[in-house]
């Protein structure tokens, strides 16, 4: 078997046979899926059955586990060369799942396969690109210039099994799952084609307010990350220690600083939670000051920290909306 295709679904009965669809409207035999029902209410047991085909394996968890661990689950019975993992609300482009089996095929000795991904918004399409820098696959990873999720990636299972990588029950697992990989992998592939779609159409969890709970499950995920980080780097340098401080200064502040931003412009901010963030944050003008010199980070970028930080974050949330940032 050369490729298999992780499903977790939970509760995704009305989604799970457009996902379904992609993945099987190919004829190719040399791949399998491995669908992971997370204790739903209502199972898709029956959507699979339907198919009747052989390719596609369900898996029911008796326990409600998450989707990192259910993830675990999946690989665990995997038997393909190469493996994937998606979301049952998530579909293929036409053709995508040809085009990867292809591309395996004729590259067969690379560790990390990588390609471009669209946003479904209920209103638009957005198509997202990754160009390789010359800085390489793991600083554009750090950088988060590539897309820390797992679902625009096929990776090689020998590589997970011998190092033992496994998702961990938290929000943003895949960002540690991708750190131990790309730590451990050395040879990748981009295909410079749009095979995935995201749905965000009617999502939920970005509509909710950005809470204190949210932020301090982000800081255990970045305390755990930091842990695997410099336990698996080669050496601690310069450049390692600047990349991590980049990654925390992506996640634990630019990245909940808009999720703040979003929640006022639709006028639903807990401004509780905003003090917080603003009083245990852990970055400093120090570090921020240090980045924007290593051209780290970009002068906007600075400049917000700044006037946050010194001032309001609000009167940053009020040129951001003249900006016209979303």
């Amino acid at each position: 078997m050369l490729f298999s295709i992780v499903i977790t679904a939970f509760n995704s009965s009305d989604t799970i046979k457009k996902c379904l669809d992609s993945i099987l409207c190919s004829t190719s035999k040399d791949f399998e899926i491995l669908l992971v029902d997370d204790c739903s209410v209502k199972t898709v047991k029956d959507e699979v059955a339907f198919y009747n085909d052989p390719r596609c394996n369900y898996i029911y968890n008796e326990e409600n586990i998450g989707c990192g661990l259910s993830r675990n689950v999946g690989l665990s019975r995997a038997s393909g060369k190469y493996i994937t993992f998606i979301d049952a609300d998530d579909s293929y482009s036409f053709g995508a799942v040809d085009i990867i089996l292809e591309n395996l095929k004729n590259n067969n000795k690379v560790d990390l396969l990588v390609f471009d991904y669209s946003i479904m918004y209920e209103d638009k399409r957005i198509e997202k690109y990754w160009k390789p820098s010359e800085d390489g696959v793991f600083y554009d990873f750090m950088s988060d210039k590539l897309i820390s999720t797992t679902w625009n990636k096929v990776y090689c299972k020998k590589i997970i099994d011998s190092k033992r990588i496994r998702f961990i029950k938290s929000q943003s697992q895949d960002s540690v799952f991708n750190l131990q990989f790309l730590l451990a992998s050395k040879k990748n592939l981009k295909i410079d084609k749009n095979l995935y779609l995201f749905d965000k159409t009617g999502e939920s969890v970005t509509k909710s307010k950005y809470s204190i709970k949210k932020y301090l499950e982000i800081k255990e995920t970045m305390s755990f990350f930091e842990k695997v980080y410099f336990k698996n780097i080669p050496h601690v340098s310069d450049y390692y220690l600047d990349l991590i401080l980049l990654r925390k200064y992506l996640f634990l502040y630019k990245s909940p600083f808009l999720r703040f931003y979003r929640d006022w412009s639709s006028k639903k901010l807990d401004s509780l939670s905003l003090k917080y963030f603003q009083d245990y944050n852990e970055l400093g003008s120090r570090e921020i000051t240090s980045l924007y010199k290593k051209n780290l980070i970009g002068l906007k970028d600075f400049l917000s920290f700044s006037i946050a930080n010194l001032v309001s974050p609000k009167i940053v949330f009020f040129f951001l909306r003249l900006m016209k940032i979303k």
